[in-house]
């Protein structure tokens, strides 16, 4: 008899939160600093300082800590990867059509679900002109 265990789902962090939290800490000092102390401007460069490092810190992260889903930032150029070179290649793109020619929803319904999709299209009847 063979017992599973059930999977632990382990959550991944994003590599910026130690950073917010430092800079949370920093920026919390800094504001408590400037009512304690308000003259105090080498307590008040060092905190400063201390803030520069901990966003170098983060300019440092490597690429693979970086989630895979993330939105891409607009401006910047985005690398394909061999996976995604793949996948382009093994989908049945439509290539071409003609204007009013019917699309069968439920053919493409059952290609994304092959696929492993779990989108599901429908189209509103449009009037025709």
């Amino acid at each position: 008899m063979e017992v599973s265990h059930p999977q632990v789902e382990q959550i991944a962090h994003h590599p910026l939160e130690a950073v917010i939290q430092k800079l949370d800490y920093l920026l919390e000092s800094l504001k408590l600093e400037v009512e304690v102390a308000p003259t105090d401007r080498k307590a008040h460069q060092d905190l400063l300082r201390r803030t520069i490092q901990a966003c170098e810190v983060a300019l440092q992260i490597p690429d693979e800590a970086w989630p895979v889903s993330l939105p891409a930032v607009p401006g910047e150029a985005q690398v394909m990867t061999q996976e995604d070179k793949e996948w382009i290649e093994s989908v049945d793109w439509i290539e071409e059509g003609e204007l009013g020619e019917e699309i069968d929803v439920n053919a493409m319904n059952k290609r994304l679900k092959e696929r492993g999709s779990k989108i599901q299209l429908s189209f509103p009847e449009t009037p025709e002109s």
